[in-house]
């Protein structure tokens, strides 16, 4: 089994690629935990939804590759709608204040893990 690390390594590796066109154009940056909570308490939340449904489609590309090792670590066991899945993450962010500076998808994927455990 590929470890916790090795999937967020990719997502992030993925998610830095992204960031950069962003970056250049000096429209957004999402580095860290609080970039991403800044964006998804927004009104127009545009940015957060694709950045939410990004993470989510890697997830389950990767956990759904047979080729890919990569046990389930977020079980939701129902569908969960984008405000929810924002919704989530801010709370946790709310109750986690001291993990505002660490990478934005470590943050969202941790949201996620305490919210819908894998049991």
């Amino acid at each position: 089994m590929r470890s916790w690390a090795t999937v967020v390594a990719a997502t992030a590796l993925l998610s830095t690629a992204g960031q950069a066109a962003w970056a250049q154009t000096g429209d957004a940056t999402v580095e860290s935990t609080a970039d991403l909570a800044r964006f998804c308490a927004m009104d127009e939340r545009a940015f957060c939804y694709g950045y939410i449904n990004g993470a989510g489609q890697f997830y389950r590309a990767l956990v759904g590759n047979p080729e890919v090792d990569i046990e389930p670590f977020v079980c939701p066991g129902r569908e969960v709608t984008e405000a929810e899945a924002v919704a989530i993450f801010l709370d946790w962010v709310d109750a986690h204040p001291d993990a505002g500076e660490e990478p934005a998808i470590d943050g969202l994927f941790r949201a996620w893990v305490e919210a819908f455990p894998c049991e």
